[in-house]
């Protein structure tokens, strides 16, 4: 069960009165045949319920969370997106192809981000 105030803003549409990017069965079904790995059925649920969304106004849609790494270290996070499967994929190639600026890969097999950020 999702915490009431959670619900509301993401219920919310943005500040262009949009609201979330839908996000289908198929969408879901894809990703996971792409790319091997069967998603939680918590983040199907959201996803079909709330779709995928870009956080960007703090005045709207802003919430902060902690984070714990592999490494032990802990930090309070700004969360600026909930990615749709697309977007994870994307976000996923940034941390681990070296085109794209990176020294190498950074993240674990298998795991692909929810949330980024711009910065």
């Amino acid at each position: 069960m999702m915490d009431q105030a959670l619900n509301d803003i993401l219920s919310r549409p943005d500040e262009m009165g949009r609201p979330g990017k839908p996000v289908t069965l198929k969408h879901i079904e894809d990703f996971e045949s792409s790319q091997g790995h069967a998603l939680p059925p918590e983040l199907t649920e959201y996803w079909l319920a709330y779709g995928a969304r870009r956080l960007g106004s703090k005045a709207i849609y802003t919430f902060t969370t902690k984070a714990v790494f592999p490494s032990g270290k802990r930090t309070k996070v700004d969360v600026g997106a909930i990615a749709g499967p697309a977007a994870m994929i994307e976000a996923r190639e940034r941390y681990t192809d070296p085109p794209q600026g990176n020294s190498g890969p950074r993240l674990p097999k298998g795991l692909y981000p929810l949330t980024f950020n711009d910065g």
